[in-house]
């Protein structure tokens, strides 16, 4: 049980710098995004005003002026690479957001009365409802990347590479006078494709969602 319990710790470890090294990859490489054309801005903040009252009164009616920059990107994207992308890679608060989004919209579209604007706002969201929301505590909750998958792992259209090299190997390092050891997988991530990767990066998010916890 102890050697399954260290082997489990081990290879979350190992996923949980995989990502850190993903989202350092994304944030790296949005310049080259954003000449591509799929880099959008948006500012939740603005929704709010001086007396601390909303303007929607509703927080998913806020969020949902996210959809329309990633509508945007996933049409930018199918116009430069001819594919849209599948996944929507951001934090852990941004991402239940955009869960809770998707399933509201989907229980709204099914009614038969008042749902007619939502409805249509969110078909018309480019493809945002088909997309699969990916969350990790590595990637900021103002991040909000749009990644392509190529099918079957065809190296051809991939947009992000994943190589591994050297499956294991042990770290030791000292920081202010505390020894701690680390457990690393040797691996190489490459962004390839950044005309086929968009971000949007959203502002004023403690606002709605209180502020993030922070790893250890």
């Amino acid at each position: 049980m102890l050697v399954r319990t260290m082997s489990e710790a081990i290879k979350t470890q190992i996923l949980l710098n995989k990502d850190f090294d993903l989202s350092y990859f994304l944030e790296a490489n949005e310049s080259e995004i954003a000449y591509w054309g799929a880099k959008q801005d948006i500012n939740l903040s603005l929704f709010m005003d001086t007396e601390g009252i909303l303007s929607p009164h509703a927080v998913p009616d806020i969020f949902r002026a996210i959809s329309p920059r990633i509508a945007m990107n996933n049409r930018i994207i199918h116009r430069n690479f001819r594919a849209t992308p599948q996944f929507l890679v951001t934090g852990l608060r941004t991402g239940a957001m955009l869960e809770s989004m998707q399933t509201w919209v989907s229980n709204v579209s099914s009614m038969t009365q008042g749902a007619v604007s939502y409805a249509s706002a969110a078909s018309d969201a480019g493809n945002f409802m088909k997309q699969t929301v990916l969350t990790s505590p590595a990637i900021s909750d103002n991040k909000i990347y749009q990644v392509y998958k190529a099918p079957g792992d065809n190296l051809s259209r991939a947009a992000i590479i994943d190589f591994v090299y050297k499956p294991l190997y042990i770290v030791e390092e000292i920081t202010n006078s505390v020894k701690r050891t680390f457990v690393k997988s040797r691996t190489a991530i490459e962004v390839c494709a950044p005309h086929a990767i968009g971000v949007v990066n959203v502002s004023g998010l403690d606002t709605f969602l209180g502020v993030a916890p922070q790893l250890p």
